[in-house]
């Protein structure tokens, strides 16, 4: 007797929509995941969508560094005052700074390692292609997959953290990334601060402003712009692959023809769109004239992979490269040296924090940019077009077709006449 062979079926999720919040897997460089699991444990966590460890680890380095008063030893040493710095570090016989070493290295460790088994997950996911939701709805709530511009989510974060999260509508990190930068600014005297050195009282600024809090900020700071960033540009990838996949489905219909007849009524109508709403609306009021699915055929196109370039408007490429982990980072570190130094520097802890921030931004940007120059052999325009859109509709409404693709902004409209040569 032959016995029947069980058929085993993997189905790895890309995305996972809920109704406060979203969950994604991408490609991730493990160095930049490292390198934020450094500045602050947990942060490297959170990028890889490990949220629950990410708050452990968050929450046992705001316990031990304040009760080891590691960031005020950090500013004395780096400000040449050693011995005040072990004092801080053993005063009252606590030694706190011993359970430090052991968990930091294993946060740097395990976050390196999440993120290379992160990125193989992530392309056997790819390959299967399994469908993503981009919609939710309850009684209370709505959430959705939408394409979003990373800039703005990214300035949002900068006026103030945990509003590029709202941006993209994942409410529990909201909550979380607000909440604690309200703590931090709170604890660190950071709102009166900021209040006396903008009129120019720099020295009763510096003085009121607790060392151990304060330092938190930066990191803090750089890590909502980058992962506002981020988050918003893979949630666009993710868009545009689940309406490839839909167009595909639905309007490739094997019955297109792709050559007109002579002699008929018929008008073929050629365009181009970026993945969007629009694109979905469009095609839903072109089937209210009265065109059928059969008479619409949508081809999604690849994207360039030129290897040479680093793109603006997408984080993460199958190779991990992207443009703001750098800038993001050094603004991140020279923001903590300016906040650092500023303790003994004339303007303060908080102009010295920004020109930091920004400075360590625009190095980053440049170091990127040059690295493209000296590297790129040749020069690549990318285009915008991600879908091609042909219509086959009688003549007398091809002029309300045409003014149809106009409104949901088609890049390009073409007609083609059956009866042309």
């Amino acid at each position: 007797m032959k016995k029947n062979k069980v058929k085993f079926v993997y189905t790895r999720k890309q995305a996972s929509l809920g109704m406060l919040s979203t969950n994604h897997m991408s490609y991730t460089n493990p160095w930049i995941i490292m390198a934020w699991s450094f500045f602050f444990p947990g942060f490297g966590h959170f990028l890889l969508g490990q949220f629950i460890q990410g708050w452990l680890l968050f929450l046992w380095e705001v316990i031990v560094n304040v009760r080891a008063d590691f960031n005020y030893a950090i500013m004395l040493a780096f400000t040449g005052k050693f011995q005040e710095s072990i004092q801080i570090l053993t005063t009252e016989g606590k030694f706190w700074i011993l359970l430090y070493g052991s968990v930091f290295c294993y946060t740097l460790f395990e976050s390196y390692h999440l993120s290379l088994d992160g990125n193989k997950m992530y392309a056997l996911a790819y390959r299967e292609n399994v469908p993503i939701e981009i919609f939710k709805i309850n009684a209370v709530q709505i959430n959705y997959f939408n394409k979003k511009n990373p800039w703005i989510a990214a300035i949002w974060s900068l006026l103030m953290p945990g509003l590029g999260e709202l941006y993209n509508r994942r409410i529990t990190s909201y909550v979380f990334v607000l909440g604690w930068w309200i703590i931090i600014v709170y604890f660190s005297n950071f709102l009166p601060a900021t209040m006396y050195t903008f009129t120019g009282q720099f020295k009763q600024a510096t003085s009121i402003l607790n060392v151990e809090w304060t330092l938190f900020l930066p990191s803090i700071y750089g890590y909502s712009f980058f992962n506002s960033y981020t988050y918003a540009a893979e949630q666009n990838k993710l868009f545009d692959k689940q309406q490839a996949n839909f167009l595909k489905n639905v309007y490739q219909s094997g019955t297109f023809p792709f050559r007109l007849n002579k002699g008929g009524n018929l008008m073929r109508i050629v365009s181009v769109f970026d993945h969007s709403l629009f694109l979905e609306k469009a095609l839903m009021d072109i089937q209210e004239q009265g065109i059928s699915k059969e008479q619409l055929f949508a081809v999604p196109v690849d994207k360039s992979k030129d290897k040479s370039s680093i793109s603006v408007d997408t984080m993460h490429h199958s190779d991990g490269k992207s443009f703001i982990d750098i800038p993001s980072l050094l603004a991140a570190f020279f923001c903590a040296l300016g906040t650092i130094y500023g303790f003994v520097l004339y303007w303060g802890p908080v102009i010295w924090g920004l020109i930091g921030f920004a400075g360590g931004f625009i190095l980053g940007c440049i170091i990127k940019i040059l690295g493209v120059i000296l590297h790129s052999k040749k020069k690549t325009k990318h285009s915008k077009t991600e879908v091609v859109l042909m219509i086959d509709c009688p003549k007398d409404q091809s002029n309300q077709i045409v003014q149809i693709l106009w409104e949901n902004h088609a890049f390009g409209v073409s007609k083609v006449d059956e009866n042309d040569p």
